[in-house]
């Protein structure tokens, strides 16, 4: 995978995570799901990519290391935060979508097939009997 998307990726799921509230930096490592020895790899991998962007940034600048820093979204990363939910909404009703044109009475496209569940060389080679017929 491209480096670039996977910064985007991560920039994306740290801007989703932060949301509207204010977090720590071990409170945003673990949201994340990374190990919590990995302070090199958020600070490199998901924090400067998002705050280079100007969509994070930080409550105290002056003391970048203090124990007590945490983290915001800048009206930038609002905005941003704002445009993954509209595309988040978006997929959702796509996928609604699609979901209602699975076709005949719900049925999948390999349900959609056969007739009843038989193949089409199933149904070339025989007729099917519906028990009150008689078949003699």
């Amino acid at each position: 995978m491209n480096t670039k998307i996977k910064t985007e990726e991560r920039v994306r799921r740290l801007v989703m995570v932060i949301g509207g509230e204010t977090l720590p930096r071990r409170q945003l490592i673990a949201e994340l799901e990374l190990r919590q020895d990995s302070r090199r790899n958020f600070y490199s991998n998901y924090l400067h990519p998002a705050m280079a962007k100007g969509y994070v940034c930080m409550m105290r600048p002056d003391s970048p290391s203090s124990p007590e820093q945490a983290y915001r979204l800048t009206a930038n990363g609002l905005d941003f935060l704002e445009q993954l939910k509209r595309e988040k909404e978006s997929k959702k009703e796509q996928a609604g979508a699609k979901k209602d044109q699975a076709g005949f009475w719900g049925c999948s496209k390999k349900e959609q097939a056969g007739f009843w569940g038989c193949s089409k060389k199933e149904q070339a080679g025989r007729e099917h009997t519906y028990g009150f017929l008689d078949a003699s």
